[in-house]
């Protein structure tokens, strides 16, 4: 994905919250912030959601951001799902 100077970006990912299974950044790289990170709730209770991170992208180089669907208590080896963006200034 092509972003501009303070660009600002929004990765949205579906999560169930019920489940444990949450997502998370891997750490950011240069030039890369971590403006907001919420949830979006589904319609109904026990409906999937959503995670949205809000980045803001001063990037140097071309840069990657990861995320990792887990489960806090588990180790990082069990991880469920990844999701990848490569950032091209």
């Amino acid at each position: 994905m092509a972003v501009s100077p303070e660009q600002t970006v929004e990765v949205v990912l579906p999560e169930r919250g019920g489940t444990g299974y949450r997502w998370e950044l891997e750490p950011l790289p240069a030039g890369v912030k971590l403006v907001s990170d919420r949830v979006e709730p589904g319609a109904l209770p026990g409906a999937p959601g959503h995670r949205v991170f809000t980045l803001c992208a001063s990037l140097t180089a071309d840069s990657h951001v990861r995320a990792r669907l887990r489960r806090s208590w588990e180790p990082v080896e069990l991880t469920a799902d990844r999701f990848s963006i490569r950032l091209v200034r």
